[in-house]
């Protein structure tokens, strides 16, 4: 019985350890899937977790969709999580789904779309006074990257 318990363990420890999450993006070392730039402003980047744990990183939100709007990553690539880096708490990891975004000139993302992330509704408003700000949800940034980017 003793040593049903201890299988038992392992397999969970196994388990756990092999479940799909994030981890904090590794600034000036990991390298942006898409365009294959070193991820190196911290107010910027996003993440992707596939159904296996594996972890994709990109240096902005605009990388990540381009990423997963190229064929042979629509066919191929099963996601498990999306996230983006909140631009008022850089190292933090939101949903990419329950973002609220932003977009300005005034923000000089590493890629050039313009557009942040944040956790709350209220974070994104304290930058409405930022030129020509336009508040976006995910699958207006979508749109935005296939048409303007």
């Amino acid at each position: 019985m003793k040593f049903l318990n201890i299988i038992f363990g392992i397999l969970t420890l196994i388990l756990i350890s092999c479940s799909p999450e994030p981890r904090p993006i590794e600034y000036g070392k990991d390298l942006c899937e898409h365009c294959q730039m070193v991820v190196a402003e911290n107010k910027w980047g996003a993440e992707l977790v596939n159904d296996k744990g594996k972890l994709y990183f990109f240096d902005s939100i605009e990388c990540l969709i381009a990423y997963l709007d190229k064929k042979d990553v629509k066919d191929n690539l099963k996601v498990f999580s999306s996230w983006t880096v909140n631009y008022q708490n850089p190292g933090e990891l939101i949903d990419c789904s329950k973002a609220f975004y932003l977009y300005s000139p005034q923000l000089h993302s590493p890629m050039g779309l313009n557009v942040a992330s944040f956790k709350t509704e209220e974070d994104r408003n304290n930058y409405l006074s930022f030129q020509d700000a336009k508040k976006l949800d995910y699958q207006a940034v979508v749109e935005k990257v296939k048409t303007e980017w």
